[in-house]
């Protein structure tokens, strides 16, 4: 069995509100589903077990137990029961939001953002720790009930980057507790997709996720700059378009925006000890901080990689139009993202359009309007791209 977390990020948000912007699943796989692989919901209406992290099974398989970190739960299921439905049923099941009320028998409220779990030998106790609050909570397997929870040696006072991050991490501001901001950003990183948001209009304006590492000095956010800063970003914007409803009050957002803005830039394995660069690094930052090109003409100052992205971020936080505007798009004008880990953070663009660093400029800048990139060598542009992924 697997748990599994699938973003329907194609279909417009608005469909939040048909339970319809993730599925949280169980895909079940060997002899006893006919050596087939079958996914089942985990959610029903109104109650969601939002990102399934952990499985435990007693020993008799008679029930198994999955950690729901956003919606702060375990998920009993009766497996006969299971087993019963999925023989008797035609599927696909992933999206039926009733068939789990045919094998769910109790989602049990635990901690904050509970993973991994550890049943007893014999089976009657299931130990689960929840991550963000430093406690284990003991349950009774037999009566799916918490009897008790167990402190770890973790903070005594809730501070504000903790209160930050349960917030980051929880599922219950939004419209039926169907998602948080892990659910896009998972892990505090991103999920490497694009999303339709529909606020612009369905199908139109759809969006590359970014990551949200080191964002301090990158304002202002949202691919067309709209967000001026990190409270906006997400408090009325999250609430209006992501959650449907508006639940932050002033002390919960500011230690949101405090969590969000101290996540630092993961270490860059690209880089050398000291920050020297090889010499394809070197050559490449030559041409990124080029002011001719290679036949000696003049690169305008608004036309140099090194004029957008500047700055130890790599970027001006400011919008330029770099022709990569689509059919769906209402402007070409885009903010411009920071590179810091920039090999990481693929799909590329603001649309997700380009699969690699190097369909940027070889498939997405015929004009040369994303910096002047024509001239280059395909040994050029791999020092162009070798340097890039130092930053």
């Amino acid at each position: 069995m697997a748990a599994e977390l699938n973003p329907k990020n194609l279909v417009p948000l608005a469909h939040l509100e048909h339970g319809g912007a993730f599925a949280d699943t169980l895909t079940l796989f060997g002899a006893d589903v006919g050596n087939k692989t079958v996914e089942i919901p985990l959610d029903e209406l109104e109650r969601y077990a939002v990102r399934p992290f952990s499985i435990a099974i007693t020993p008799d398989k008679s029930r198994m137990f999955i950690t729901c970190e956003g919606s702060e739960i375990v998920t009993a299921i009766d497996v006969p029961r299971l087993l019963t439905f999925v023989r008797t049923h035609h599927g696909p099941f992933a999206s039926d939001l009733s068939a789990s009320g045919n094998y769910v028998t109790a989602r049990i409220a635990v901690g904050h953002d509970p993973r991994g779990t550890a049943l007893t030998n014999d089976g009657r106790r299931l130990i689960v720790a929840n991550r963000l609050e430093d406690t284990l909570s003991v349950i009774d397997t037999h009566s799916n009930q918490v009897t008790s929870s167990v402190p770890l040696e973790g903070p005594k006072q809730m501070s504000v980057l903790r209160h930050g991050e349960q917030t980051f991490y929880t599922a219950k501001y939004s419209f039926q507790g169907q998602i948080g901001c892990a659910n896009c950003h998972i892990d505090s990183t991103f999920d490497g997709l694009t999303w339709d948001l529909e606020p612009d209009g369905m199908g139109r304006n759809v969006v590359d996720n970014r990551l949200i590492e080191s964002l301090k000095g990158t304002e202002p956010f949202k691919w067309n700059g709209g967000n001026p800063d990190i409270p906006t970003e997400c408090g009325p914007r999250t609430e209006k378009y992501f959650w449907r409803s508006e639940n932050y009050d002033d002390l919960t957002l500011a230690d949101l925006a405090t969590y969000m803005l101290s996540l630092p830039a993961k270490p860059n394995r690209y880089k050398l000890p000291g920050y020297e660069l090889r010499p394809a690094e070197a050559r490449g930052k030559q041409i990124f901080e080029r002011d001719t090109d290679k036949f000696g003409n003049p690169v305008p100052l608004v036309n140099r990689c090194s004029y957008c992205h500047s700055g130890p971020k790599g970027t001006s936080q400011k919008s330029f139009d770099v022709g990569t505007k689509k059919d769906t798009d209402d402007s070409g004008l885009l903010d411009t993202p920071q590179l810091i880990n920039i090999a990481l953070t693929a799909p590329y663009l603001h649309d997700g359009s380009a699969r690699t660093l190097e369909e940027i400029w070889t498939v997405y800048n015929p004009n040369d309007k994303h910096g002047r990139t024509n001239d280059l060598s395909k040994d050029e542009l791999n020092d162009l791209i070798e340097y890039l992924r130092t930053r």
